[in-house]
């Protein structure tokens, strides 16, 4: 966290050095009311008109200085935001995607919004308060001790002091509510995203039924929500009443050295103007101590996340012979791949078929490294892997493939990831008019089932991969859109294709060099097209 303090340390210093002249100028407001009762009246209309230009200057002087510490304020949030959400998501993106999907989207989404503001309003503004604090408390120790009294001043000190102990007694308990909210609400984010991503199935039967579901983890999250509220509450409250005491015990010091006749009214007035002005920046820091301890537990995780870094694996930017499940095993649940062997030589393309469940998609799911393997290993070209990062020879497309809130181009080349020039190469193999249709939208997100899956299609294109990966690619499409893309896939030179089908028809089959049978987590057949034909498991899938 000190790194992001120290990248803004100038902007803070502002801030806090303005704040303190601001302290100043207010600091000289009870000192000018002491000299009105103890010299002014007696002085004539000069001293007083003087008094009061003084007390106007200390006025403008306030205004501009607050000004300016404030707009560096926001400066600070502005910083500061920027540095950490921009290395929260680097840090994200960086994860593999095993270690990713550990942790819902709702938890980062809460992360990312709710943790990070936290840290900006609970931590770092209160380590800044508590500098300006100090100061504050500073400049009214200056006048205190030095233009009223130093007994008073004294007592206000020593009160003062036993006060700082008290947000330590509360700091353990306060943390753990704060994050058991947090967690809680990072469980709602996610709740709530997963019933508005069904919103087509709320209707007059189901809208009861759902709406209690977000009712019920809405209660849980609120109640969390409250507990903290409520010792918290506790916890400020029981600081107000100590800095009462501070007042208390000035009050009382303040009439007896008067009714000794040991200060002037003037000095009375002004140390109650000083009491308020002192008491608040203790009542401040009592405060932000309070907030560092609730958000200590939220910033260890946090930065956790930030500061975690994992050795790059090397990126193998080549694909010469093959790629070798060896005695594969994936155990999903209830679900297990059976050891599954097999190679998938380069340039040649395959098809994997079965019933749903058979375990196809797991096939593929293992070599991207989606899911782990909990016995034997692939290697591609006889390196393992799990040690390598494949993203330069790999690409996979998805029956439901991410597609985001922007236009068609940003989505088919991943925001210019990907050259857009390699578009205009098979915009002629296309349907007249397909491609430039597609170009046009503004809005990837509302284009229909079959365009998205077009687009993932030439996304694939576009990254122009040695091995291409494809589970069930054009469900949505319609027949002759499907044909043409994928006869525009098959046609590309020196891939590698992989390709899960529900689609069993020998005119479909005949396209691909190899066919490999599912079924029920096991390998049941392989082969040419010609011969699989003759098969048992063909003909009981297509039977």
């Amino acid at each position: 966290m000190w790194r992001y303090l120290k990248a803004l340390k100038g902007v803070i210093f502002v801030q806090v050095l303005f704040s303190g002249l601001y302290a100043l100028t207010i600091a000289c407001i009870p000192y000018l009311q002491k000299m009105l009762f103890d010299q002014g009246f007696g002085s004539g209309t000069h001293a007083l008109l003087g008094l009061a230009f003084l007390y106007i200057g200390c006025i403008a002087g306030s205004a501009v200085t607050q000004y300016i510490s404030q707009v560096y304020e926001w400066k600070t949030a502005k910083g500061f935001n920027l540095r950490i959400k921009n290395d929260f998501f680097r840090a994200v993106a960086r994860y593999p995607y095993r270690r990713f999907a550990g942790k819902s989207v709702g938890e980062y989404l809460s992360m990312l919004s709710n943790d990070v503001e936290m840290l900006e309003t609970q931590y770092v503004d209160a380590i800044i308060d508590i500098l300006k604090s100090i100061n504050m408390l500073v400049v009214y120790g200056f006048f205190l001790f030095v233009f009223i009294d130093v007994r008073i001043a004294g007592v206000i000190v020593a009160a003062s002091l036993v006060s700082v102990f008290i947000p330590k007694l509360m700091a353990g308990r306060l943390a753990r509510l704060r994050l058991a909210y947090q967690e809680q609400l990072g469980r709602y984010t996610d709740k709530v995203k997963d019933l508005l991503d069904g919103f087509k199935r709320i209707d007059y039967v189901t809208r009861g039924a759902i709406g209690d579901q977000h009712a019920a983890i809405l209660a849980d999250t609120e109640q969390k929500h409250y507990r903290f509220g409520r010792f918290k509450t506790l916890a400020n409250v029981t600081n107000s009443f100590v800095m009462d005491i501070v007042s208390l015990s000035a009050f009382f010091a303040v009439g007896y050295l008067y009714y000794r006749g040991q200060i002037t009214v003037g000095t009375g007035i002004a140390t109650f103007g000083y009491i308020e002005s002192f008491i608040y920046p203790i009542k401040y820091i009592l405060n932000d101590i309070n907030s560092l301890n609730a958000s200590k537990e939220a910033k260890k995780n946090l930065l956790a996340l930030l500061e975690e870094s994992e050795s790059p694996l090397p990126c193998k930017t080549s694909f010469e012979q093959a790629i070798e499940f060896q005695q594969t095993r994936v155990a999903l649940g209830d679900f297990r791949l059976e050891p599954f062997t097999y190679r998938f030589e380069k340039g040649k393309k395959y098809a994997l078929i079965g019933p749903s469940g058979s375990g196809k998609s797991t096939v593929l799911n293992a070599l991207m490294k989606y899911v782990p393997q909990s016995a034997g290993r692939i290697v591609i070209d006889g390196e393992d892997i799990e040690k390598l990062d494949l993203s330069r020879i790999v690409c996979c497309i998805h029956q439901h493939e991410p597609i985001f809130a922007d236009d068609f181009l940003n989505n088919v080349s991943v925001f210019r990831s990907y050259p857009i020039g390699g578009l205009d190469k098979v915009s002629g193999r296309l349907q007249s008019g397909m491609l430039e249709s597609l170009r046009s939208r503004t809005d990837a997100q509302a284009m229909s089932g079959g365009e998205k899956q077009m687009l993932a299609a030439l996304r694939l294109m576009l990254a122009d991969p040695c091995i291409c990966v494809l589970d069930e690619p054009f469900a949505a499409m319609d027949a002759r859109m499907t044909e043409q893309v994928q006869k525009l896939l098959m046609s590309l030179e020196n891939k590698t294709i992989i390709m899960v089908t529900h689609k069993i028809d020998r005119r479909y089959l005949e396209q691909f060099d190899e066919i490999l049978c599912m079924e029920k987590g096991r390998l049941i057949a392989a082969g040419t097209p010609e011969q699989i034909w003759g098969m048992d498991s063909y003909a009981r899938l297509s039977g």
